[in-house]
């Protein structure tokens, strides 16, 4: 409920009441029996983690990470700092940080979970308090938006996120998972066994809320796993009914009396639900297209892009939590979209904690799974906990859910009702021997000590969450994003994130504001880990105008340009900064996807002129650029160019041999006296496919230009059989008779271009 765990704050407060939970088992006598492996995972991620962080010397994590390395270290020598010999292998220790404590949080939920679930009763209330949370976030979210509310709970307003259901979890792809898994655990406690019809309801009014608003997240990912989880659930379900493992407590016919009907009916009302909330989801996944895998703005560009990452540094990582600043520089659409996950928790772990330390989670992940895969025929709360556990790490391929805390820890804590192991009071195993007695003294002291490490990690961890040095990449930009940001916090971000962009490049403005030559550097160095961003291939532009190199600039304004979503003001500043045309085409890229904005924003700002050199440029490059042309000859009829026009005009019939655009160029050959061209263009006209009207005019067009080039034979050979054509009205048949009879009256006529050509003289 506290946005979903994500901020800092929220993370602190999560973490008391687990290290008071965790303190409380101290000196208990009863322990775990047995390792879990859902222990072991999350110890070892731990572990990776805590060595990331660890400083080591500078020659080994150079030789692990020699370019991320280099980049950090020349950013602190801009400000005058240094990491020392000893560094550490993260490239953002507040990332990495954030990232610890996480893991430490899930830990804690893991070891009270395991305590808890050791016994049906507890598994049954672990799946019950997952379901409640799940249904009463979706009601919480039911109630924002049917207030209309813009502010969380009336207090918390988004600053980045714009969600399109105002609830506790605020990105949709998260609120979606979060309500598939509740829907799938509230299936498993609806068939669960031992329980009133009242409760039966309860559970049924839970999955159904959930549903519709798994829907009405309009996530895609949520709602294939939904159905992912569905169906693995039904398959459970139904092979534990059929296996001779499974013992029934109720009878048949209670299962026929109580069961069955309410499942029908909860089936119905299901449909119902999904058939009114989910035509917006059901539309974007019929929409989705595999354009999508090559389109470089999406999540699968960025998984390739995250792969030179990974070859970087393929041993230990950049550092778990260390994605945001360090992609940027990889990632060549991150001036469209930046991204903080990877959307791929999978593809992820790999780049943050290396190809190594991702093998070895995957191992014992591997182990844990089949752990829970061997307890399939455990009832309905099991097939629940499988559905929905599937569904999570279905939606984790295109996601990245299970870095939210609202997830992640609900994801342990049902896992812990598969991964369970007996719980034993240590008592019993106590020897008569003083040997015996003495070595069992030391296990409970050993045993009190790891809980009570365990308690004071999860105060650690929510003690830093508060801290300064844990201040994420978009926090830290919130400070800097005044006007008058100082340049003591932006030297305080690059200490904090020494390879974040923006704290280097909003440097550059503050240094040039004071005239400071140190605002080169800053700004090479933010080019360098951002190498696409408009903004600062803007401000390279400017300064290399100010030193008297327009050609370099425009290169850099071309640049811009190429990352921009709203180039216009850029172009103005183009059109006003270069009184050289042929310079300031350069400043414009020749392939965008839609010239049409280009020139629509040249024109609006009086720049046309430049605009019909851009498009001259551009059909240059590509003569076969039909929209182009379109729009050179649009401009040039709108300012009266007419050699343009023409030019224009050849270029757009040439590419797309239109009637259309067949008819505007003899137009503008005929105004420009071209009658012989106009003749050749139009010698088909008769077996040209066309409507009647285009066709009529365009062969009254090619008469007439007979008749000037008194050729009065074929002129009237021409009015004969566009009269007998049956394509005129008959005002147009009248005109064409009149034109017939002057030329009966007119001198005689010239011969045809090819008897002229043949005789080399004509007489009159």
């Amino acid at each position: 409920m506290l946005v979903g765990g994500a901020p800092r704050w929220a993370l602190a407060a999560i973490a008391l009441p687990l290290a008071v939970a965790v303190g409380a088992t101290i000196t208990s006598r009863r322990k775990l029996a047995n390792v879990s492996p859902l222990m072991v995972v999350l110890l070892l991620a731990l572990a990776m983690t805590l060595l990331q962080l660890l400083p080591l010397p500078r020659g080994l994590v150079a030789a692990l990470n020699p370019h991320g390395i280099e980049l950090r270290e020349r950013g602190l020598a801009l400000i005058g700092s240094s990491v020392g010999g000893w560094q550490p292998i993260t490239l953002d220790v507040a990332g990495t940080l954030h990232g610890a404590a996480m893991i430490v949080l899930m830990l804690g939920v893991a070891f009270i979970a395991l305590r808890i679930t050791a016994a049906d009763k507890g598994r049954f209330w672990i799946s019950g308090a997952i379901a409640v949370l799940a249904g009463a976030c979706a009601l919480i979210t039911g109630a924002h938006v049917g207030l209309n509310a813009e502010t969380l709970f009336g207090l918390y307003r988004p600053n980045e996120a714009t969600p399109t259901l105002m609830g506790p979890l605020l990105n949709p792809n998260h609120l979606g998972g979060l309500m598939a898994m509740g829907a799938l655990v509230s299936a498993g406690l609806f068939f669960h066994d031992s329980q009133a019809s009242v409760r039966r309801v309860g559970w049924a009014v839970l999955g159904l809320v959930c549903v519709a608003t798994t829907m009405l997240s309009q996530s895609r990912g949520a709602a294939l796993s939904l159905g992912i989880g569905a169906l693995a659930f039904v398959v459970t379900l139904a092979g534990q009914r059929w296996s001779a493992g499974y013992k029934r407590r109720s009878s048949t016919s209670d299962m026929w009396r109580t069961k069955v009907p309410m499942a029908v009916f909860a089936t119905c009302v299901l449909a119902l639900v999904v058939y009114s909330s989910a035509q917006k989801v059901s539309s974007q996944i019929i929409d989705t297209r595999v354009t999508e895998i090559g389109d470089r703005h999406s999540k699968f560009a960025a998984w390739r892009s995250s792969m030179t990452l990974v070859e970087e540094t393929p041993w230990v990582g950049i550092g778990r939590g260390a994605l945001e600043p360090a992609f940027t520089r990889v990632h060549n659409a991150s001036s469209f979209h930046t991204f903080s996950h990877l959307e791929n928790e999978y593809v992820q772990a790999v780049v943050e904690w290396g190809v190594v330390g991702a093998l070895a989670i995957g191992v014992v992940m591997m182990w844990l799974v089949l752990s829970m895969a061997r307890r399939w025929h455990r009832g309905p709360l099991a097939a629940g906990a499988l559905s929905a556990l599937l569904a999570v790490a279905t939606q984790n391929a295109v996601d990245f859910s299970l870095s939210l805390p609202a997830l992640a820890l609900l994801a342990v804590a049902l896992a812990a009702t598969l991964s369970y192991v007996p719980v034993e009071d240590v008592a019993k195993h106590r020897g008569r021997g003083e040997s015996k007695s003495e070595a069992s003294g030391r296990n409970d002291w050993l045993r009190r000590g790891m809980r009570a490490a365990l308690a004071v990690s999860l105060l650690g961890a929510g003690t830093v969450m508060l801290l300064p040095v844990s201040r994420g990449v978009a926090e830290t930009h919130a400070r800097m994003a005044g006007p008058r940001t100082d340049y003591a916090t932006i030297e305080a971000a690059i200490k904090a994130h020494p390879l974040d962009y923006l704290a280097y490049g909003r440097a550059t403005d503050v240094l040039l504001t004071q005239k400071d030559p140190r605002a080169i550097e800053f700004l090479r160095h933010a080019l360098l880990l951002h190498p696409t961003h408009a903004g600062l291939h803007r401000i390279a532009a400017r300064l290399l105008l100010r030193s008297g190199k327009p050609a370099q600039a425009a290169l850099e304004y071309r640049l811009a340009l190429e990352n921009t979503q709203a180039p216009r003001r850029l172009l103005d500043e183009v059109g006003l900064q270069f009184a050289d045309l042929d310079i300031a085409v350069r400043a414009i890229p020749l392939d965008p996807p839609n010239p049409e904005v280009i020139v629509k924003a040249l024109v609006a700002d009086d720049h046309a002129a430049l605009a019909l050199r851009w498009l001259e440029a551009v059909l240059d490059k590509n003569p076969q650029a039909p929209q182009a042309a379109a729009l050179l000859l649009s401009i040039a009829q709108k300012i009266h160019d007419p050699a343009i026009a023409e030019r224009a005009a050849r270029l757009t019939y040439a590419a797309t041999s239109t009637f259309a655009n067949l008819l505007a160029l003899t137009d503008l050959l005929q105004k420009r006296g071209a009658m012989s061209e106009v003749v050749t263009l139009l010698d088909n006209i008769a077996t040209m496919d066309a409507r009647p009207d285009e066709r009529a005019r365009a062969w009254m067009l090619r008469c007439d230009a007979l008749i000037q080039l008194t050729r009065i034979d074929d002129a009237r050979a021409c009015l004969r059989q566009l009269a007998l054509a049956g394509i005129l009205s008959s005002a147009q048949i009248q005109a064409v008779t009149q034109k017939l009879s002057q030329l009966d009256h007119t001198a005689p006529t010239q011969p045809s271009a090819p008897a002229a050509a043949g005789s080399g003289t004509s007489k009159p």
